[in-house]
């Protein structure tokens, strides 16, 4: 007699790990580390903070593990947009945390160094892997924080072409005047164009 198989499947539960950092900024400037030679990564550069545990940490934990790394007091803010790391197993998610520098002297109690950079300057070190999508994702973030206004631009472009049509228009007549002044908007308008750009390239 056939005997049904009375054994249940098995789901494998995958934990989730939170993988956090700190952005510590001051300024305009961001607080970057550098790894020990001893280490795993070695040289290469993180954000501090690093806790990896099972649930998101609190507030005074990030603070406190600040303070164990850095000897500095930081305000914890808010986190920017979490990334999971995919091709590990289990894959921990990247908790990347907005902080602002609060007091005291930056000391090098785990860290080979630890320097304030420009946030245009992020990309040139060289980052761990896993901290390397979290620079990406703060340019982002600021990007999207202070994107150039459109309407400030029209309106400059509309000014200086009301401009150019008048003086154009009081030497000249008026078709050379509306001329001039599409020559102008069109003019401001490249330049808009290649310095939202140039922006764009500078912090990514």
């Amino acid at each position: 007699m056939k005997v049904k198989n009375l054994v249940p499947d098995v789901y494998l539960l995958t934990v989730m790990h939170y993988l956090t950092c700190a952005i510590i900024r001051k300024d305009d400037k961001v607080l970057i580390c550098q790894r020990p030679p001893s280490v795993t990564h070695a040289l290469k550069w993180e954000f501090p903070g690093r806790i990896t545990e099972s649930h998101l940490p609190t507030k005074a934990n990030l603070s406190l593990k600040i303070r164990e790394e850095l000897s500095i007091d930081v305000l914890v803010g808010r986190p920017l947009e979490m990334t999971q790391q995919a091709h590990k197993s289990p894959a921990p998610c990247r908790y990347p945390v907005l902080c602002t520098f609060s007091s005291g002297e930056v000391a090098m109690l785990e860290y080979v160094q630890a320097i304030w950079v420009p946030s245009a300057e992020l990309s040139h070190f060289d980052w761990t892997d896993t901290d390397r999508p979290i620079v990406e994702e703060y340019t982002r973030y600021l990007e999207n924080s202070n994107p150039p206004s459109r309407i400030k631009e029209a309106f400059l472009e509309i000014l200086i072409g009301l401009i150019g049509f008048t003086l154009a228009h009081m030497f000249f007549n008026v078709y050379i005047g509306l001329l001039i002044t599409l020559i102008l908007i069109t003019i401001t308008g490249i330049y808009s164009y290649y310095t939202r750009k140039n922006i764009r390239k500078r912090i990514s």
